[in-house]
């Protein structure tokens, strides 16, 4: 599983950064995905990702209740039902 991600968030970064020169295209859902998809893959990533400021003021309530950000394939990385109520 492990390799499904890191090929999922290199995949992610690489449209994510396509997105960055063309206006059309968003960037920040594929960021999102890639930074999710990495922290399946890395412990010290996670860490290093969970310690910002940033992750702690908003997404943390999130990450922490709907997201699959442990250390296995436990979950969903994409937002589900509940995500989108409680926005």
């Amino acid at each position: 599983m492990k390799i499904f991600f890191m090929i999922t968030g290199i995949i992610f970064t690489i449209l994510g950064l396509i997105g960055l020169a063309v206006p059309v295209l968003p960037q920040v859902p594929f960021f999102i995905i890639a930074i999710v998809s990495f922290c399946n893959v890395s412990k010290k990533f996670r860490g290093w990702i969970r310690g910002k400021k940033l992750y702690q003021k908003y997404l943390a309530k999130y990450a922490d209740r709907y997201l699959a950000l442990g250390d296995g394939v436990e979950g969903s990385f994409f937002p589900t039902r509940e995500i989108l109520r409680d926005l």
